[in-house]
């Protein structure tokens, strides 16, 4: 239970402190994300055009069916991290309660060298994601057979 816990503090603490230091560069991670999410939806309904042989109307009814899968996923996901949110912040400030004021910093200089060290592993992630859909020949589809 305690590693659970840790694992959520940890993953919430992350995200968190990936928006605010998105901000201080002026530049939301949303935004490119939301043109790469396109291009990839492009991409999928292309793929599955040819690899189907789909009519126009299917390949518009199977964008549509995707669209409204993501958007769903999207916002399945914000629910997640806002409950995870909310229990890392009850934590931490129980956490706090407990710590003594050497304790209180040794505490926040950790969660920083975590940042750091999940903020690297995100970017290699996110560099390696984008290099499989770009090199992928179907878009990220593996065709039928």
């Amino acid at each position: 239970m305690k590693k659970i816990l840790f694992c959520c503090l940890t993953a919430s603490f992350f995200f968190t402190a990936a928006m605010l230091r998105a901000d201080r560069v002026g530049k939301r991670p949303g935004k490119e994300m939301e043109a790469r999410r396109k291009e990839r939806h492009r991409e999928k309904t292309e793929a599955f055009t040819k690899l189907l042989s789909l009519t126009p109307e299917q390949a518009e009814n199977i964008s549509a069916v995707l669209e409204d899968g993501w958007i769903k996923l999207e916002e399945e996901r914000r629910q997640m991290m806002e409950r995870a949110r909310r229990i890392r912040d009850g934590v931490d400030a129980e956490i706090e309660k407990i710590l003594t004021p050497e304790q209180l910093e040794k505490f926040k200089a950790h969660r920083r060298e975590i940042e750091k060290t999940r903020e690297k592993k995100l970017k290699k992630r996110r560099k390696k994601m984008n290099k499989h859909v770009l090199e992928h020949p179907h878009g990220g589809m593996e065709p039928i057979k």
